[in-house]
C-alpha cells in the first residue's frame, strides 16, 4: 500500500469514527462532500481538517487543548510529506480564549515554521469580532514571525474570501487554483461559511 492510499484510508477511518462527536446537524450536513476531492482527514470534537488536494483546511475550537495541536501538526507533517508545494487556511472558530497555552502557541510555532518551507500561501479565518479577535490576529502574526515565514499570509474574517485569496496566489497549484467555488461549496458542506453570507 502505498504512502498516499494509506493516508486516505487513515483519514476514512478518522472520519467514520469520530465524525458524530462533532457533527452538529443543525449547521452541519452529515453526509460525506458529493465531491471525492475533499476529504475530511480528523474530525474530533475540538479539531477538525480538511484537504482539497495540496489545500489543508484545519480548524481548531478554542480553546484549543495541547492534543489538537499536536494532532493538527502530524496532519501538517503527513501532507507535506505528499506534496511538493501546500497552502493552508486556519479556522479558530468556538468562543476566543484571552489566554494561549504556552505549549499551543509553540507548536503553532512550529507548524508556520514547518508549512513555510513548502508554503505557497497561508491564510488564517477568525471569524469572531471585537478586540479578544484583534489579540488573536496579534498573536497569530507574533507566530509568523517567530517563525520567519517568508510565504503569502493573511488574516481574514470569512472562509470564503480567505478561499479565493488563496487561490489566486502566484505559483498555486492548478488542482487549487481552478476550484475555488467548489471548495467554497466544500466549506459550506462541512459548516464553515456563515449562511447569511451572500
Amino acid at each position: 500500500m502505498g504512502h498516499a492510499t494509506a493516508l486516505r484510508s487513515v483519514c476514512d477511518a478518522s472520519a467514520t469514527t469520530h465524525r458524530d462527536e462533532w457533527y452538529d446537524p443543525r449547521t452541519v450536513n452529515p453526509k460525506p462532500h458529493a465531491d471525492p476531492r475533499w476529504e475530511v482527514c480528523i474530525a474530533g470534537r475540538d479539531h477538525r481538517a480538511y484537504a482539497w488536494d495540496s489545500l489543508l483546511v484545519v480548524v481548531f475550537e478554542q480553546p484549543t487543548p495541547v492534543e489538537a495541536a499536536q494532532a493538527i501538526q502530524r496532519f501538517h507533517r503527513e501532507r507535506i510529506a505528499m506534496h511538493s508545494r501546500i497552502s493552508s487556511i486556519t479556522v479558530l472558530a468556538g468562543q476566543l480564549q484571552l489566554h494561549v497555552e504556552p505549549e499551543v502557541r509553540r507548536i503553532g510555532s512550529e507548524i508556520a515554521r514547518e508549512a513555510a518551507q513548502v508554503g505557497i500561501a497561508g491564510a488564517v479565518v477568525v471569524p469572531a469580532e471585537g478586540w479578544i479577535a484583534t489579540f488573536y490576529r496579534s498573536v497569530i502574526t507574533g507566530m509568523h514571525i517567530v517563525a520567519r515565514v517568508k510565504t503569502p499570509h493573511r488574516v481574514f474574517s470569512r472562509i470564503d474570501d480567505a478561499v479565493r485569496w488563496i487561490c489566486e496566489q502566484p505559483g498555486q497549484v492548478p488542482e487549487v487554483a481552478r476550484h475555488a467555488d467548489a471548495i467554497i461549496a466544500a466549506c459550506a458542506s462541512a459548516g464553515l461559511v456563515d449562511r447569511g453570507a451572500p
